[in-house]
């Protein structure tokens, strides 16, 4: 079962000007989970994780979102994305709802700096 932009835009509020279609954002979604979490989990919990990845990567990339609260806690950010999936509520629960722990500990190298994307392009060429 893959994921739908209804499934994302149940979880996030964002800019629909700024940003009009959530697919690319599962899009990379499915390749960072892909090659982090490979098939380490079913595709169930794949599908949970890939919702709140697309949820992460939308709310880093609304420049109208920059700050969660949650009654009273809140917390603010501008964009430090190297401090990993932990800047925003969808990238933690992205991280707990991987019972493989390989998500968390991809972020812990990415925080670090001993990690990063490594996406490739599987596309055809337009030549």
């Amino acid at each position: 079962m893959a994921v739908t932009p209804a499934q994302v835009q149940r979880l996030i509020q964002y800019d629909t000007v700024f940003i009009p279609d959530v697919q690319p954002f599962i899009d990379d979604a499915v390749i960072l989970a892909t090659a982090v979490i490979g098939d380490a989990i079913t595709s169930t919990q794949f599908d949970l994780v890939v919702r709140y990845l697309s949820c992460h990567l939308i709310s880093v990339s609304d420049a109208r979102v920059q700050s969660e609260q949650v009654k009273t806690l809140q917390v603010s950010y501008q964009y430090r994305l190297s401090d990993g999936l932990g800047i925003t509520h969808y990238g933690t629960t992205a991280m707990l709802l991987d019972p493989s722990g390989k998500l968390a500990i991809w972020n812990n190298k990415v925080k670090k700096g001993l990690a990063g994307p490594d996406f490739f392009w599987a596309g055809e060429s337009n030549e």
